[in-house]
């Protein structure tokens, strides 16, 4: 069980799609044996990634970035407890955004500074009261694996309480903490004293001036002091020291010493892959990419004999954009996932759909596709959702569609196009592609539509389309579960539980 600041529980750190639960709606027991739950294990138990598993199908797919179903392949499967009773294996805890930091490819979900000064989003909530620390009592006396991130995780109360209820059991989990390496202080101390905690440390330059250009407010020297403070600890508890690199434009030039000074220290360097297209480094412009592999290659021939902890983790990311290239050598459409909105999502969704008119189905072979995207909805998006329905020509006119409920009445839609400004416009003004994938008889697309910001305040839709000789039958619909998810009434049985702040 993965919590988010918003009070989502998920199954998985990259299915933020389809949330199994959020607390302020449902207890911790109603989440972990709940319907969407249910589904999730339904359908992974067939090998079927389709609800909200899309990084890791993507990736699958086209062979491309790291799979993050293999983090939880370190963990075994729980076996019943004695009362016949099954527990989560890993709790994983980011329990609010607070952080002391602005750095430029984070979000608002993750940092109060982003969000008080980046952004129009009022303060996140505190998801997380007096009711949750009370049901998650049992929960840490059968996990295996606790972990917590942030925001800044020593900055977020919440997450004091969680170590105040592990310092006081006498089952004692795996325990990890991923922090900006900014904070030191009597609080951090007797967490550490009280806990065995493996320890990652973000730092994303290897001199002050790139450094504090990427994480913004940190102090180079400070950190690095903290550094080596957190090295001295887990090397006496016998513990993990990580530092996580995030890997953007201004410090891939420095990939290689950070590699280097991990080594050196008994460090395992951690490369995360950054999303945002003006900061990933595997989305620059096709010549400057070249280049990039070009001198990190010639880097790494003669850094790799030095090298043993971490040399996988240098020739995977110098893979990862080679592989990158090789894509863009195909010209066909490309599909995407976990996109963040800009200028060109509207146009490339719409140009996904048209393009599968060329590979058009018998009358039978499309009626068969249709009924098989409405189960496919109403799976993913509840069986009360309503299944909006476009009939459009194969150059993307719209000839009919039923969207009362879906779309404000009189919205122009008179191309493909028009109806997906007009869905934006209705949910937030922007559109993310979350994932797009063809499955022979028909395209399957799923979008988060909201604001610009990295925030849940939103609503993913799902659209699926099917080819015919003269026209291409769209359907639509939104995830009421998510929508009821994050409705703003309280339900009367969790109000009086909930903390007033």
């Amino acid at each position: 069980m993965e919590f988010h600041p918003s009070g989502d529980v998920q199954a998985c750190c990259a299915n933020a799609l389809y949330p199994v639960g959020n607390v302020r709606r449902s207890t911790l027991a109603e989440i972990w044996d709940g319907p969407r739950v249910r589904a999730l294990r339904d359908a992974l138990e067939v090998g079927d990634m389709s609800l909200g598993c899309s990084v890791c199908r993507y990736r699958l797919t086209f062979g491309h970035g790291d799979l993050a179903r293999d983090y939880y392949d370190n963990f075994p499967v729980q076996e019943p407890a004695a009362d016949g009773r099954r527990w989560p294996y890993s709790l994983h805890f980011s329990l609010h955004n607070t952080c002391n930091l602005e750095c430029v490819m984070c979000g608002a979900d993750r940092s109060s500074k982003i969000r008080s000064r980046r952004t129009d989003l009022p303060p996140l909530p505190h998801a997380y009261g007096d009711a949750f620390f009370e049901q998650l009592e049992p929960f840490l006396d059968h996990a295996g694996s606790v972990d917590f991130s942030g925001g800044e995780p020593f900055m977020v109360r919440e997450h004091q309480r969680v170590w105040d209820l592990l310092a006081a059991r006498a089952h004692r989990p795996t325990c990890s903490v991923a922090t900006n390496g900014t904070v030191w202080n009597e609080t951090v101390e007797r967490v550490l004293d009280q806990l065995d905690m493996n320890v990652a440390v973000s730092v994303d330059g290897m001199d002050a001036t790139t450094f504090e250009r990427i994480r913004v407010g940190a102090s180079f020297d400070e950190v690095m002091g903290n550094v080596e403070r957190f090295l001295a600890y887990t090397q006496e508890r016998g513990t993990v020291m990580t530092m996580s690199w995030s890997l953007v434009r201004d410090n891939w030039t420095q990939l290689g010493a950070a590699a280097s000074f991990c080594e050196e220290r008994g460090i395992n360097l951690k490369v995360q892959t950054v999303i945002e297209p003006e900061f990933g480094v595997q989305r620059l412009p096709t010549d400057e990419l070249r280049a990039v592999v070009d001198t990190l290659a010639a880097e790494f021939d003669v850094l790799a004999p030095q090298l043993e902890r971490n040399r996988w983790v240098v020739e995977r990311e110098l893979q990862r954009l080679v592989e990158e290239l090789s894509l863009r050598s195909n010209t066909s459409l490309r599909a995407l996932c976990m996109e963040p909105p800009g200028p060109e999502s509207v146009p490339h969704a719409a140009a996904m759909v048209l393009d599968v008119a060329g590979r058009t189905l018998t009358t039978d072979a499309a009626a068969a596709a249709v009924d098989v995207a409405r189960r496919d909805l109403h799976r993913w998006c509840g069986a009360a959702a309503t299944v909006h329905v476009v009939d459009l020509a194969p150059d993307g006119t719209v000839r009919s569609a039923a969207l009362d409920g879906l779309l404000p009445t009189g919205a122009a839609t008179a191309t493909l196009q028009d109806l997906l400004d007009q869905l934006a416009a209705a949910y937030g003004g922007t559109l993310w592609i979350a994932e797009e994938f063809d499955e022979g008889d028909r395209l399957v697309q799923t979008f988060w539509i909201g604001t610009p910001h990295r925030d849940v305040s939103g609503q993913p839709v799902r659209m699926v389309t099917v080819a015919e000789d003269d026209r291409l039958t769209v359907l639509l619909a939104l995830d009421e579960g998510f929508a009821s998810l994050h409705t703003d009434e309280v339900p009367v049985a969790l109000a009086p539980r909930l903390d007033p702040a």
